[in-house]
């Protein structure tokens, strides 16, 4: 990628109907997300804590904006990505990671091979139980949305 103009534009290929579309729909999200994060009241580094991600908005910490391979842009698989920062807390907590769940999970998201992973139970962006990242407000609460006798 050449400056700020995809390989494939710099190539010449052409792209017609429905594939043209999602192709600029992604390049005009890539765009405005990269704009968002070096806009006043955005942070863009990767020396933060990511307990601090929600307050700062340091995009970069976890998403390569400019990685054109869809998705959510991660900087690493998963795995490496939340144990980077919290190597001494994995599987600190009361669940297994890395496993597929035996019950309903009612929402709460998997890995791409449906199995639990670390946002399963904790999410970065704006999380109820802000101390935890929780996906709730509480722990107990969280427990309840698959273990429902917890």
């Amino acid at each position: 990628m050449e400056g700020n103009i995809p390989s494939f534009v710099q190539q010449g290929v052409r792209i017609k109907g429905e594939s043209q579309m999602k192709i600029l729909a992604l390049i005009f999200t890539v765009m405005i997300f990269s704009a968002s994060c070096t806009l006043p009241g955005f942070k863009k580094t990767t020396e933060v804590k990511p307990s601090e991600v929600t307050a700062h908005k340091d995009c970069n910490m976890c998403h390569l904006p400019h990685k054109m391979g869809g998705g959510i842009l991660l900087s690493k698989p998963l795995s490496e990505l939340c144990s980077s920062c919290h190597q001494a807390r994995i599987g600190a907590g009361e669940h297994k990671v890395g496993i597929k769940p035996s019950m309903p999970t009612e929402g709460l998201p998997l890995d791409t091979d449906g199995k639990i992973t670390c946002i399963t139970c904790h999410d970065p962006h704006g999380a109820k139980g802000y101390e935890s990242l929780l996906r709730a407000p509480s722990f107990t609460e969280l427990c309840k949305k698959c273990h429902k006798n917890y």
